[in-house]
């Protein structure tokens, strides 16, 4: 169950082993619960994005980059810039351009899901913890 509030860019989750409902927010905010971190699986780069529970500290992989997405990823914020600035300014935004960026983003997503797909249940070192762990994700 995850319900999104825009205007502070959070989301109330609840933790897949204790059942506590928290609030999670993302990106540059004061106290910021998600985190992106780095990995290396047999020679390729993995950016994991995860939260931890304030309860039970169980760790939640939500989100999963690479070189190749995190490039597709630019692209389409640089597209959905361009289309806030003419929005903001009144003008129409041509059929063309949204459903090009629509493409995109959805490519983005689906890129994502295969590459959560193939990652699920492999092995993970972290070499801050100096541990292993196998990847789920909790989405």
């Amino acid at each position: 169950m995850s319900e999104i509030n825009r205007e502070r860019m959070s989301l109330m989750v609840e933790c897949e082993d204790c059942k506590q409902k928290f609030e999670i927010t993302s990106g540059e905010a004061v106290h910021s619960v998600t985190h992106k971190k780095e990995f290396n699986v047999n020679g390729q780069s993995i950016f994991l994005t995860y939260y931890d529970c304030p309860s039970c500290g169980r760790r939640h992989y939500v989100q999963i980059d690479d070189k190749t997405s995190l490039n597709k990823l630019r692209e389409v914020s640089q597209q959905f810039v361009k289309l806030s600035v003419a929005k903001k300014k009144g003008k129409e935004i041509p059929q063309k351009q949204s459903a090009k960026f629509k493409k995109a983003r959805q490519h983005l997503s689906d890129y994502r899901m295969n590459l959560m797909k193939q990652y699920t249940g492999k092995l993970i070192h972290d070499n801050e913890t100096d541990s292993d762990f196998v990847l789920r994700f909790s989405v």
